[in-house]
């Protein structure tokens, strides 16, 4: 089984979650990057992407991740 390379876990900082959240990227070895929810959506929006879905959310964050180094 083929193992993948994590350089960084891209994510938006909402609510009181994204500490505790980081904190355990942290523990787990994994780079956490916060992204400002405003700069991401300004991103979605210049990719033509103006639907609102976590799951659309996950992949613009995913791609903003790879295209620019936070």
């Amino acid at each position: 089984m083929a193992q993948t390379l994590v350089e960084r876990v891209v994510f938006e900082p909402t609510g009181p979650y994204h500490r505790a959240f980081e904190r355990a990227l942290a523990q787990a070895g994994l780079p956490p990057v916060e992204v400002n929810p405003r700069q991401a959506r300004r991103f979605a929006q210049a990719t033509g992407k103006l639907a609102k879905t976590d799951r659309l959310d996950a992949r613009l964050l995913a791609r903003r991740g790879a295209v620019h180094d936070p």
